[in-house]
């Protein structure tokens, strides 16, 4: 309780919504922890939007994130959620456009931080590995995107044909087979896949 007060006079909304949910943690029933809790999420939520207005992004991602989880259908935490994926998004496009790589990882690096299954993000950073010749890295890359977008045919591509740079048969094979699942006319699946099963 004491610590939940020494916060709120400090103006500082994170440590005094923390130490209120540690109150009600211990004590379940307790109407002033849980009063508490809720003035504690309303300031947080205000730091929060002041934090957007003030071009504050980490501190404001981090807020609603504090605020989801203290309240998940918080429509004020999801929308500032929103609107920074968004944001980053268009920030991604444009510097993939301008053609500045150095930008665009940078981009695609803060767009996972907002959203780590983005698949924009993961695409972005999965060619520029390529084009720093870090197949492993892009492999990597490639995966993950492929666990988001499941039928994304050229990703399953690349890492038939990553995986067979690399010279993992096994898992060349595997995404073929995918490949080859989505669209079997795919010659260079067909391909992949016959030169792994010569070489076994």
């Amino acid at each position: 309780r004491r610590a939940g007060r020494v916060a709120e006079k400090a103006g500082d909304p994170d440590a005094m919504l923390a130490a209120w949910q540690a109150v009600a943690a211990d004590a379940p029933g307790d109407a002033e922890a849980a009063r508490q809790c809720d003035r504690a999420l309303d300031r947080l939520t205000r730091a929060m939007r002041e934090d957007v207005a003030a071009g504050r992004e980490d501190d404001a991602l981090r807020r609603a994130r504090t605020a989801l989880a203290a309240e998940p259908d918080n429509r004020r935490a999801a929308q500032v959620i929103r609107d920074l994926t968004r944001a980053r998004v268009t920030a991604l496009r444009a510097a993939l456009k301008a053609d500045d790589a150095d930008a665009a990882e940078a981009c695609a690096r803060a767009l996972l931080d907002v959203d780590a299954e983005s698949p924009d993000a993961l695409l972005a950073l999965a060619r520029r590995s390529e084009a720093r010749r870090n197949q492993a890295e892009a492999a990597a890359w490639y995966a993950r995107l492929a666990a988001v977008s499941p039928d994304d045919v050229k990703a399953a591509l690349k890492l038939a044909k990553l995986h067979r740079n690399l010279r993992n048969p096994a898992e060349a094979a595997r995404w073929a087979r995918r490949v080859l699942e989505l669209n079997p006319d795919n010659a260079e699946a067909q391909s992949i896949a016959g030169m792994v099963a010569e070489a076994a």
